[in-house]
């Protein structure tokens, strides 16, 4: 069954959906942009600090195209998501330059990202090729 919800803060109200697990507290996965870029909104981090307080059982995930993520944006979102989804478009099939280093970080400090599941997944413009990989091994 899928239901929604209407949060609101001090700057405005999200509008999500969500599908319950079971019991009687809200709990399923929750993504609050699912067709559109979130780090154009520079709420995103209040948003999701705000979801994660208000469920916290949820699975929260954020996906996005990457363009503008930095290591310090992956820090600042990381403590109120449990995957972050990275479309990683390109007709190298290459890791852009910020995700690379995102990557190199992530590797490099392991134990500061131990709860949140990074995937990447390379994306060809055009269509056709789509290749997840993680940035951490289980």
């Amino acid at each position: 069954m899928r239901r929604s919800a209407l949060f609101k803060n001090g700057r405005g109200s999200v509008l999500f959906h969500y599908r319950p697990a079971g019991g009687l507290g809200l709990q399923g996965h929750l993504t609050l942009y699912g067709n559109n870029e979130p780090w154009l909104d520079p709420r995103i981090v209040e948003f999701h600090e705000y979801a994660r307080k208000k469920l916290p059982e949820s699975f929260i995930f954020m996906s996005t195209n990457g363009l503008t993520l930095t290591v310090d944006k992956v820090k600042q979102i990381q403590p109120y998501i449990n995957q972050l989804i990275i479309n990683n478009y390109s007709l190298e099939m290459k890791l852009h330059k910020n995700l690379q280093e995102i990557h190199d970080y992530v590797k490099a400090h392991e134990e500061e990202f131990k709860d949140l599941e990074i995937l990447v997944q390379m994306r060809y413009p055009a269509g056709g090729l789509n290749q997840p990989c993680r940035f951490r091994t289980e």
